[in-house]
């Protein structure tokens, strides 16, 4: 949930290849042995036109084949299955702090704010949604697997996925797809209308997309039955089926020292340990005398697993145009026009309401004669109240977000050269509104509070004091809707053609201009706007507070490209090209900034292509980064002042109000923290160098292999750093963010906004080989392999301490698997088609902090978890009527119903990282193709 937004410099090493496109698997890109015509096109990573397609840069296909064959509805499931994907990417199954059924891409694990999304070469930006794109609109996916800033400019950081889409699309094709989990639930269906029709003029493609899946409750799951902590305790590892403090029977925190009407400290009265006591209510009391209540333990916690979804419904609605229309011979007009609406929603356990976060207080007429709350309302210095009325039903959200593309242009030739241009304007809105329900109004509620209008001591139904305390209660049960809006207007002018001819060929270049403006508006509902400075103060529970905000942004930029042949046909030297490449960008938010780029690709035979790259890339804030509003959320936080000693040298900021040595221990594992904007934000910077090579065999025909070694570095923080930050190397940027109750020394709220600091270094290889068999009488075998090896993802957030997160499940960056492998078997004969997909992740840890600023030495590195490594198997089986042109695609995705390894409560709920696995099980699905 952090933003993930600072300054860094940045490093990518890749061995990069294309390979044969033949296999329905991911594969690199490269130019057939037998090229129909010579006609010179745009490939993914260059501006220039080339005849042939084979760069310098390495680009992974999935093609429209492999599509269709993989059984998914929308193409963020098939995307997030490459094994150049890692780190922590959102997807539907993300319910605790998803629900709008987005699906985003990481490239290397550098997070999807540095992965550019490209529709047909223009700009989607960074983050964007790519289950946004109707799957029968899109041709392939071109995924190319490093930075290009000078080429396409900011987010281009770890690389770039370009959907292309289908052109001269002829006929009318209608395709249906059903499908369901082997346990019932998870239903699919997808409708697919295409209507296109050309002529020598032009063409218009038209489509309709409707798509819907269906949601799996978490427990209706094994894994994700229960909420399981993974503790250690004194040497001792507990699994504990536990859960949330916050409690039905309710959770009391009061200084053992406070006197009670009895005339008895509350330690004498109930003997609990600690210098803060900690109680709760014995089931089935009224909550009136002190006899009702009994320490907490952990055995009382609430267990909200269940409640939640290990997969979010969503609903979608495409429709789309592409058109072009030949004016003249040296002129034609296009446009592509995309409109899409998702319904989705996350569906998570009834609230808790905690009076020191939620800033309300109960009034001093009960049994303990003191108020118990935030400060602020009242509550006695020391006191907290946690309680979950879970009568009053879930929390739910109902996210309706729409998405408008469309792109207006013109192209065309220049009399008598060699060069054409392209100019287009482009405008892309969202908009979403996102209602959800299971909130109490706190203005009213701490109103009925000091009235005494019920007892909140006792708000279940198993009592008639509780009972009654719910009818008192309901009326201020109320839900919100937020509104976002952005859109970004962009006018684009590319030129290319050739410079001059010499003897190794034609030195060839593309140059380009491009305007583009965004803005922005969040508009909060009434009852979660918050009145700054305290901005956990709103109408209901804090961390639904936020703030209305808006912003624009202005962008200029130039850019240029040089193809140099600079040797053919020489001995020791088939071909040697030159590519040099420079942009720069001028934001009205920071300045300017200037990438380059060089590239060189040299074949010394045929069979084999050595190629580098050195470039710069970088990353601009957003409008999100820089404007966005001020918003609480609660990330998980271990309090480095628990084991402090008193004599680090942040110890009086970062441990303010706990005295050294007093037994200070951490009241919650999830505190209060506050995400938002920063305007002085400046970009993140990186360099680029690549080096790789491409063998395609003509010796074995149909054999290619392709191999990339990478190297990266990028930035972020979270919560537990900033405290130990400011503990051990105290300053203004950490220590000023970090605000403690002055009674307890508790947390209150650590600012999470974006800050400019940290870095990220990591490398690793890639393998792809690829072999089309010879035909036989038995039918044509292809065989396809994709590896990617993570050796290292070291990274600092900020703090002055580097982190090693390779084959971890890292909590601030995600999952590092070092091993990611997909392959696949394909076997075709007649009408008869059989693709058998294979793919593996490698096992990872979940270790305890390797941060020796708050953790000894003794358990530093310390491995809790192991999630063993996961391999999953999908089976497709094909059946094509070419007379009547009707296509059968039946398929099994997770053959073996492999179950998510454990995580526990380490990350996000469900048990599991939902953000790698699959929480559905073994699935099955029938799609029907129509053509006319």
């Amino acid at each position: 949930m952090f933003n993930r937004t600072k300054l860094c410099s940045s490093m990518l090493v890749a061995f990069g290849g294309g390979v044969a496109a033949f296999s329905p698997m991911a594969q690199a890109q490269t130019a057939p042995s037998d090229t129909p015509t010579a006609e010179r096109v745009e490939v993914t990573g260059s501006r220039v036109r080339r005849i042939d397609a084979e760069a310098a840069a390495p680009v992974q296909i999935v093609n429209r084949e492999q599509i269709q064959q993989s059984g998914v509805v929308s193409i963020g499931a098939l995307l997030q299955q490459l094994p150049s994907i890692a780190g922590a990417a959102t997807n539907p199954q993300v319910n605790n702090g998803g629900g709008d059924g987005a699906s985003t891409i990481s490239l290397r694990g550098l997070g999807s704010e540095r992965t550019l999304v490209l529709l047909d070469g223009r700009r989607l930006g960074a983050g964007f949604d790519v289950n946004s794109i109707p799957l029968n609109l899109i041709e392939r996916v071109d995924i190319l697997k490093q930075g290009a800033g000078a080429t396409y400019g900011s987010d281009a950081i770890g690389g770039v996925v370009n959907i292309i889409t289908q052109k001269n699309f002829t006929g009318f094709n209608v395709a249906a797809q059903v499908g369901a989990a082997g346990k019932g639930d998870a239903e699919t269906k997808n409708l697919e209308l295409t209507f296109g029709t050309s002529t020598d003029k032009g063409h218009v493609m038209a489509g309709l997309n409707f798509n819907k899946q269906g949601l799996v409750r978490s427990g209706d799951r094994k894994f994700s039955a229960q909420a399981l902590y993974w503790y250690t305790y004194d040497g001792a590892v507990n699994v504990l089926k536990l859960g949330s403090s916050s409690t039905p029977q309710g959770r009391l925190s009061l200084p053992a020292s406070t006197v009670l009407p009895n005339g008895k400290t509350a330690a004498e009265q109930f003997g609990c340990a600690g210098s803060t006591i900690r109680l709760t209510r014995k089931t089935g009391a009224a909550g009136t005398s002190l006899d009702d209540f009994r320490c907490y333990t952990g055995a009382d916690s609430y267990d909200y697993q269940p409640q939640n979804l290990a997969l979010t419904p969503q609903e979608r609605v495409s429709l789309f145009v592409d058109a072009s229309h030949q004016v003249t011979d040296a002129v034609e007009l296009f446009a592509t026009v995309l409109h899409n609406r998702t319904t989705s929603g996350f569906q998570i356990a009834p609230l808790p309401m905690v009076a020191s976060n939620d800033g309300w207080a109960t009034s001093a007429n009960n049994p303990f004669g003191i108020s118990f709350g935030s400060t602020a309302a009242g509550g006695a210095v020391g006191t907290n109240m946690q309680v979950r009325p879970v009568d009053l039903g879930k929390r739910q959200s109902n996210n309706a977000t729409t998405l408008s593309q469309m792109t207006l242009g013109a192209r065309g030739a220049i009399t008598d050269s060699s060069w054409t241009w392209d100019l287009a304007y482009t405008y892309q809105g969202y908009r979403q509104n996102s209602g959800v329900s299971g909130y109490i109004n706190g203005g009213l509620l701490q109103n009925a509070l000091t009235n005494d209008a019920f007892n909140i001591f006792n708000v279940t139904a198993d009592n008639p004091t509780g009972q009654a305390s719910l009818v008192g209660l309901t009326p201020f049960s109320v839900g919100y809707t937020n509104f976002t809006s952005t859109n970004e207007r962009t006018l684009d002018l590319v030129l290319t053609g050739d410079l001059y001819k010499w003897t190794p060929g034609t030195i060839q270049a593309a140059v380009g201009a491009t305007y583009s403006k965004a803005n922005l508006s969040v508009k909060v509902d009434e009852l979660t706007r918050y009145v700054p400075p305290t901005y956990n103060s709103c109408l209901l529970a804090a961390e639904t507070c936020g703030g209305d905000t808006s912003g624009t942004q202005n962008v200029r930029e130039v850019f240029g490209e040089l193809f140099i042949p600079l040797l053919k046909d020489m001995p020791g030297a088939k071909a040697l090209n030159l590519t040099l490449g420079s942009r720069l960008s001028s934001y009205d938010s920071f300045g300017s900034t200037t990438n380059s780029s060089a590239k060189l690709e040299y074949r010394p035979v045929a069979d084999l292509m050595v190629r580098g790259t050195a470039s710069q890339v970088f990353r601009a804030p957003t409008i999100s980064d820089r404007f966005g509003a001020t918003q609480g959320t609660f990330p998980t936080f271990i309090d480095p002042c628990a084991s402090a000693t008193g004599n680090e040298p942040g110890y009086d900021r970062a441990c303010q109000y706990i005295p050294p040595n007093s037994g200070y221990d951490q009241d919650n594992s999830q505190i209060l923290g506050f995400l938002g904007g920063n305007k002085n934000l400046k970009p993140e910077q990186g360099k680029v160098f690549t080096l790789g090579f491409v063998y395609d065999s003509s010796l074995i025909k149909g054999f290619s292999v392709t191999a990339d070694y990478w190297n990266d570095a990028i930035s972020s923080g979270d919560p537990t750093t900033i405290a130990a930050a400011c503990l051990n190397t105290p300053s203004d940027t950490f220590c000023n963010r970090i605000k403690r109750d002055p009674g307890t020394g508790q947390i209150d709220n650590i600012d999470l906004s974006n800050l400019n600091a940290g870095y990220i270094k990591t490398n690793g290889i890639d393998v792809s080989l690829r072999y089309m068999l010879p035909p036989t009488a038995y039918g044509r075998f292809r065989l396809g392999l994709d590896t990617s090896y993570t050796k290292s993802f070291k990274y600092d957030l900020g703090n002055g301490v580097e982190q090693e997160a390779a084959g971890t499940l890292d909590p601030s960056y995600g999952n590092f698997a070092k091993w990611r492998v997909s392959g696949n078997v394909q076997w075709g004969m007649g009408p008869f088609g059989v693709l058998w997909t294979s793919r593996y992740i490698s096992s990872t840890n979940i270790s305890n902090s390797k941060d020796s600023n708050f953790c000894s030495t003794a358990t530093c590195q310390t491995i809790l978890v192991r999630q063993g490594g996961v391999t999953y198997h999908d089976l497709a089986l094909s059946y094509s009527m070419d007379k009547t042109k009707t296509k059968v695609i039946v398929g099994v995705n997770n053959v073996g119903d492999k179950q998510p390894p454990l995580a526990y409560q380490f990350q996000l709920n469900g048990n599991v990282d939902v953000q790698t696995y699959d929480t559905i099980g073994r699935r099955w699905f029938v799609r029907l193709e129509q053509a006319f």
